[in-house]
């Protein structure tokens, strides 16, 4: 293991690039607070992809031993029951950057900006390349492996400023603005809070005895 510890990426084709991990995000053009910092969780979430020998599953940080990666590379390739046991119990197939997809992760990560109010952000994504290597036809030096860093701008938070209930016959909408709603004028617009407003109605309304009414009867209507 030792010996192949020294080319993590000897069983690549030409034309694959082993992905090595994630230099720190590049936030910016925000205001930091509770809810920023929530979104930025989430963000975080859809743009991580562990590499091989990930540190606790740590998109940024790889421990120096990826044996999984070792035993892929000296044994995937052979046929016999004991190389087969072993790739089988501890090897990890080698993670390329065609499978990391980083112009879709930015992608999902720009709609999670959005759902959270900020409606301007957007996420941009650089490639770094290592060192370039010789590939196994020998004929052409190329990079062999691959870094990326995220660039995610926030850009204006939008808020909720007038909510109004329209639209409901007068004992029910007597009943739901009797309770505390869930939309506040001066909160930060949010796809999962008018869910959860929605849900509550669903849910009194219930408790009153409107059994067949659901939640997909409440529409949304945003003036900007």
């Amino acid at each position: 293991m030792l010996l192949h510890g020294c080319s993590t990426t000897s069983s690549l084709h030409d034309d694959e690039v082993l992905y090595t991990g994630l230099i720190a995000t590049d936030y910016n053009n925000y205001e930091s607070d509770s809810h920023q910092r929530t979104v930025e969780e989430e963000v975080e979430a859809a743009l991580a992809t562990a590499p091989n020998g990930a540190l606790f599953g740590s998109s940024y940080y790889r421990t120096p031993f990826p044996y999984g990666l070792w035993i892929w590379n000296a044994f995937s390739e052979k046929t016999g029951p004991v190389s087969k046991w072993l790739v089988n119990s501890f090897g990890k197939e080698p993670v390329l950057m065609s499978n990391v997809n980083p112009v879709l992760r930015a992608q999902v990560a720009e709609n999670v900006l959005q759902n959270n109010g900020y409606f301007n952000g957007d996420v941009t994504h650089e490639v770094f390349y290592g060192e370039p290597q010789t590939t196994k036809s020998d004929t052409v030096k190329r990079p062999r492996t691959a870094k990326i860093q995220y660039h995610v701008n926030f850009g204006t938070l939008y808020t909720l400023d007038s909510i109004s209930y329209l639209n409901f016959q007068p004992d029910i909408y007597n009943k739901i603005t009797a309770g505390e709603g869930l939309l506040k004028s001066g909160d930060p617009f949010s796809v999962s809070m008018l869910d959860q407003e929605r849900n509550r109605i669903y849910n009194l309304l219930r408790e009153k005895g409107y059994y067949y009414y659901q939640p997909t009867y409440i529409t949304y209507l945003a003036d900007t």
